[in-house]
């Protein structure tokens, strides 16, 4: 999540276990 928004795709959990989203980190 960045700015409060869901970044590029999927759901909260998706993005949130992808270490591929450096916004989570």
């Amino acid at each position: 999540m960045y700015a409060g928004e869901i970044v590029e795709y999927g759901t909260v959990e998706e993005v949130f276990y992808d270490p591929r989203h450096p916004y989570t980190w």
